[in-house]
């Protein structure tokens, strides 16, 4: 019996040690020896999840999700679309239930005390016991809904990850960098590059010459009239 309890935590704590290198933490500094322990980047389970399925194109592609992310997002077919609004609905859903939960449970603990104390007014309120173990009964459905809306968070954020995976070449760079690159075949030799290139120019008119050295693509405006335009204070 022992044994198997035994096997049970080594295999929890295995499937622990694998999940957790998911998080962004101190090991994603590099391949550094004298990590004695694995820290990840914020306090929370949720935070974690959240963060390391956002910055997953970063890390993997070097695309910035805000800014690709929308231009993929037109490429999907409806269908696609439709399934992943669904996924992110749960993931939203679940959580703001147990939000909702964690308020009421305060309420009800709060209405607790004011019967405790006999304020006239909370006379009707049910007696004090009743209220502090429905206080209990809700923060216990709030933590165990939060539970189990980290784990449809964790399935969504796989779907995005695989959205990038699968759908990331929908983007035709090779277009754009051909008119705004000195030295095209330079961004080419490298898919990251390619994306951080394409970003760096449409986001911030930057590119990188012949000596990879960031400079200023100059504005391109149409050609137009500059006329003057009286205004009439009667109109």
């Amino acid at each position: 019996m022992l044994k198997k309890l035994l096997n049970i935590h080594n295999r929890r704590s295995l499937e622990a040690k694998v999940e957790l290198h998911r998080f962004p933490s101190n090991t994603d500094l590099g391949d550094k020896e004298g990590f004695k322990e694995v820290v990840v980047k914020l306090p929370t389970r949720l935070g974690n999840l959240l963060e390391a399925y956002e910055g997953y194109s970063m890390t993997r592609y070097s695309m910035d999700a805000a800014f690709f992310w929308p231009r993929i997002w037109l490429t999907l077919d409806e269908q696609l679309k439709n399934d992943i609004d669904m996924q992110q609905a749960f993931a939203d859903t679940s959580l703001y239930v147990s939000f909702a939960l964690i308020i009421s449970g305060l309420l009800s603990f709060l209405y607790f005390i004011l019967r405790l104390v006999d304020v006239a007014v909370y006379s009707l309120l049910p007696d004090p016991i009743k209220l502090l173990a429905l206080s209990i009964v809700i923060f216990l459905c709030s933590y165990f809904i939060y539970r189990i809306s980290l784990h449809i968070h964790a399935l969504f954020g796989e779907t995005l990850k695989s959205v990038f995976d699968v759908y990331r070449g929908n983007i035709n760079v090779d277009s754009i960098l051909k008119e705004v690159m000195e030295d095209p075949d330079y961004l080419f030799k490298n898919e990251k590059q390619k994306y951080m290139g394409v970003s760096s120019y449409l986001d911030n008119l930057k590119i990188r010459d012949k000596e990879g050295k960031i400079k200023f693509v100059p504005r391109k405006w149409p050609n137009y009239k500059r006329e003057k335009v009286k205004l009439n204070p009667h109109s």
